[in-house]
């Protein structure tokens, strides 16, 4: 379930979009788990009170963040359970290789997405990856998709898991990793806003 009405993707500048076409040609739900952890990360920027340019850099990377995958096997590669080291690893790269296929336009944002699509999977105590960034080295950008991410990963049906959460179950979640996984201070102001519900 999204937590906020997704912008259009039309907002997303021109020379980024056969991106967002390649995904969708890639994956489908790939695509739409971008529109959602966009449409998320917006709601969670508002919260955060984050300026004009940093809310269209969190959209724009938010919809963009996993970009790498379609570079992936279509062997269900780009899944996230039941994959051999091989594959896990091959998985792990999607960051770097999603900045690859960035750095290749000409835009004037693109200096600004690569680090933000670079440290989503990092993690605030330093053991994410690929560079084992730790607390404020992590783009606040970046700090805010990794819990858009998880949270549509909880509350998203499909064939990879048993039990999909509800979003009261899955901010429960998210509070149990703040200070590990997740910015604490972001944690807190989300959870204040679902403090009613969990």
């Amino acid at each position: 379930m999204s937590v906020y009405q997704s912008r259009s993707s039309k907002e997303l500048p021109s020379s980024f979009s056969h991106l967002q076409n390649r995904i969708y040609d890639y994956d489908a739900d790939l695509y739409y788990h971008c529109q959602k952890v966009a449409s998320n990360s917006m709601f969670i920027g508002q919260i955060m009170k984050l300026s004009r340019k940093r809310a269209s850099l969190l959209f724009h990377a938010a919809l963009l963040h996993d970009v790498g995958k379609i570079l992936l096997p279509k062997d269900g590669t780009h899944k996230t359970s039941g994959l051999t080291e091989d594959k896990r690893n091959l998985l792990c790269r999607h960051p770097e290789d999603g900045c690859e296929l960035i750095a290749a336009i000409a835009h004037p944002e693109t200096v600004e997405l690569i680090p933000i699509v670079l440290s989503h999977h990092e993690w605030v105590d330093g053991s994410g990856y690929p560079c084992g960034l730790k607390g404020r080295a992590i783009p606040v950008e970046a700090r805010i998709i990794a819990i858009a991410d998880a949270i549509d990963n909880m509350t998203t049906i499909n064939s990879q898991k048993e039990e999909v959460a509800t979003l009261p179950r899955a901010i429960i979640k998210i509070v149990s990793q703040a200070g590990c996984q997740f910015d604490e201070e972001i944690v807190d102001r989300l959870a204040d806003v679902y403090k009613d519900i969990t």
